[in-house]
């Protein structure tokens, strides 16, 4: 599989500071021996659901929701070869709601 590095056309879209009263939550997931087939799509298909802007690229998506937006890289770690997928979501507020 070949993944190549996130598209320069990304920063139009997601700027590398997060803005004034905005938070931002990452999640990386490391995939050391072998990357699931299909798993990306997968994932991306599952994004698609609230998206009022939706971006891809080979291995970069980028969806904005009424309240959020969402940037979804798939790469390798340059140093251990590793294969990361990172899921980075920008809103006003994190609130979670559990149900006990």
């Amino acid at each position: 599989m070949k993944v190549e590095s996130t598209p320069a056309e990304v920063e139009m879209y997601w700027s590398g500071a997060v803005e004034e009263g905005r938070r931002e939550l990452e999640i990386v997931y490391t995939f050391t021996q072998q990357f699931p087939e299909g798993l990306f799509e997968r994932l991306s298909t599952q994004l698609q659901g609230e998206a009022v802007i939706r971006i891809d690229w080979a291995n970069t998506i980028y969806i904005e929701t009424a309240d959020s937006q969402i940037l979804v890289k798939r790469y390798i770690n340059v140093k251990t070869l590793d294969i990361n997928v990172s899921i980075q979501v920008r809103n006003q507020y994190h609130t979670m709601m559990y149900h006990g």
